[in-house]
């Protein structure tokens, strides 16, 4: 299982980001952290004071891909520079609240992670 540390400003604020992203809620919840589980991966959400963001990879079966992709279509509007994005052929990416980049990929995914620049999905503002 594929285990990932992500820090943000506000777990609040990144909870239900997270929440669909992996299709429940959190195995555990404490003011400073959340632990959200799914059969292919972990991501431990810890608040920090730190505007430093990260890009990280998830590789997850194409049918978690797909699935992942509609929940998280609620959330998201598409980005496209050219006609360089196809987001479920076996990838697609997006930012979460606090600004990290997420590449979610099946193992058909040969691309580099400056993909990332080419298409993703990009968080509404509320």
């Amino acid at each position: 299982m594929q285990c990932k540390q992500v820090s943000v400003a506000s777990i609040s604020e990144n909870y239900p980001f997270y929440k669909n992203l992996v299709g429940d809620k959190p195995a555990t919840l404490k003011w400073d952290s959340a632990v959200f589980i799914n059969d292919e991966f972990q991501i431990e959400l810890l608040e920090s004071s730190s505007k430093d963001t990260d890009l990280f990879v998830l590789e997850v079966s194409k049918k978690n891909l797909v699935q992942s992709f509609k929940r998280m279509s609620r959330f998201v509007k598409p980005v496209s520079f050219g006609d360089s994005c196809k987001p479920l052929e076996d990838h697609f990416a997006l930012k979460d609240p606090h600004g990290n980049q997420l590449l979610i990929k099946t193992s058909a995914f040969k691309g580099s992670l400056t993909k990332v620049e080419d298409c993703y999905l990009e968080t509404f503002e509320n």
